[in-house]
């Protein structure tokens, strides 16, 4: 179950939660989310029984020059000591709408960088993961689609490989 109250001010709205998840934890979490015309702005907080913490931001910018751009950053914490953290923004380039990840975990950083598009009735797009920490691709993959407007007629294709899988003996 989860109970909500909310409020709201403007284009601003408050949000305070308290309730058990699906495997009977308890929590609290607090939103606030802030709107008004090409900017959305919000934060969030979630604390849960035995002291574990989640905690992020968003920042989202939308109608500059036709594009959209929006950028995260989470922070999660376990036991007092800080678990993870992770950053993104995904933006747009001309045709194509871009990704670019960073997460820090358990001692390793990664990276995972994405790029999609569309040319008229085509659409390809790449994405990639990096291993910062031991500075190693991680999976590469490539997409390429194309769909008739005026026809049942389409394909896709993808191609996808996972170094980690395929050298094994690396593995630490």
């Amino acid at each position: 179950f989860q109970l909500d109250l909310s409020r709201v001010v403007g284009g601003t709205t408050l949000t305070q939660s308290t309730g058990r998840d699906d495997e009977g934890m308890g929590f609290q979490e607090q939103r606030i989310q802030h709107e008004e015309e090409g900017l959305e702005i919000g934060a969030f907080e979630r604390n849960e029984e035995g002291g574990d913490r989640t905690a992020g931001m968003n920042l989202g910018l939308t109608g500059i020059n036709g594009s959209n751009t929006n950028a995260n950053f989470g922070l999660t914490t376990r036991n007092g000591q800080t678990d993870g953290m992770n950053l993104g923004v995904d933006f747009d380039l001309g045709r194509l709408r871009n990704e670019l990840d960073l997460e820090m975990r358990d001692g390793v950083t990664t990276m995972g960088v994405t790029s999609q598009g569309q040319f008229g009735d085509f659409s390809a797009g790449g994405d990639a993961r990096f291993n910062l920490t031991d500075s190693r691709l991680e999976e590469l993959g490539l997409q390429l689609g194309y769909q008739n407007p005026n026809e049942f007629k389409s394909f896709a294709l993808e191609y996808r490989a996972q170094w980690m899988e395929e050298n094994a003996e690396y593995a630490h």
